[in-house]
C-alpha cells in the first residue's frame, strides 16, 4: 500500500481483487484517503471512529461499517485497544454474479449495519466469520 496525495493504491498483491487485514494496534488512526476498493468494517473489539467526506460514525462493538469506493475516510480509534477487521474488494470480482449494476447501486452509498439490523447482519456477520476462520484455519491475513 501506499499513498499519494489522498489516493491509496496498491492496495491487493498478484492482481487479486481482495484483502482482509486484522487490526489491533494501540491508539490506531489511519489518515484520510480513498481507493477504488469498497471496504467492510468489522469492529470485532472495543468502539471505532470512522471519518467519511467528513461526517464522523462511531462504531460500536460487533458493527458491520460499509465505505464505498472513491469516498475519503480516516480512521481513529478513541479506545487504546481493540481489534478491527478490514476487508477490501473491488466491484468488478462481483460482476460473476450476474446482476452487477443492481449490485452497484446498494453499494455506493455509506451504511452501518448494526446486530439491530436482524438478517442483513448476521448474513455479512456469518459470512465474515466464516473468511476469518478459513485464514485461521490455515489461510494468510494481511496485517495494517
Amino acid at each position: 500500500m501506499k499513498i499519494e496525495g489522498l489516493h491509496e493504491k496498491e492496495l491487493f498483491e498478484k492482481e487479486f481483487p481482495f484483502r482482509l487485514l486484522v487490526n489491533q494496534d494501540i491508539n490506531f488512526n489511519y489518515p484520510a484517503h480513498w481507493h477504488n476498493a469498497i471496504e467492510l468494517i468489522y469492529v470485532l473489539e472495543n468502539e471505532f471512529v470512522v471519518f467519511v467526506n467528513s461526517k464522523k460514525y462511531e462504531l460500536k462493538e460487533k458493527d458491520i461499517f460499509f465505505v464505498p469506493s472513491g469516498d475519503i475516510h480516516e480512521f481513529q480509534s478513541e479506545t487504546p485497544t481493540g481489534t478491527r477487521i478490514f476487508i477490501n474488494f473491488e466491484l468488478s470480482s462481483l460482476n460473476f454474479y450476474g446482476d452487477a449494476d443492481r449490485i452497484r447501486t446498494q453499494l455506493c452509498d455509506v451504511r452501518l449495519i448494526t446486530p439491530n439490523d436482524g438478517a442483513l447482519y448476521s448474513q455479512i456477520e456469518s459470512e465474515i466469520s466464516k473468511v476469518l476462520q478459513e485464514i485461521k484455519d490455515g489461510g494468510s491475513v494481511n496485517q495494517l
